[in-house]
């Protein structure tokens, strides 16, 4: 995905009105312009751009081990999450009459 400048995004609009001048196309046109200015804050698109790349990073690992896990003979199973502290329940546990 390319990102444009100003001008560039601008000038890719103007491409595809042409020359059109009807209230349509000038309403279109205020709002793309009005839509690229305020979205023309650099550190939020930063800010996204690094939050995507880390999920893509924690996809990336995750389907990596869980691919692993088919080729590893089930010799190492899957991590259990911490408990901290909570004791584990066993399913006898769930039957019990008090």
């Amino acid at each position: 995905m390319a990102i444009l400048t100003r001008d560039e995004y601008m000038n890719r609009i103007k491409e595809r009105i042409g020359e059109d001048d009807s209230p349509e196309a000038l309403s279109f046109i205020a709002d793309m312009s009005d839509t690229f200015d305020g979205n023309a804050d650099g550190a939020r698109i930063s800010e996204l751009e690094q939050a995507l790349e880390s999920e893509r990073n924690a996809l990336a690992d995750l389907r990596k081990e869980y691919k692993e896990r088919f080729f590893s003979g089930g010799a190492n199973p899957p991590k259990k999450p911490d408990k901290k502290g909570s004791e584990e329940i066993q399913i006898n546990d769930l039957f019990k009459e008090e």
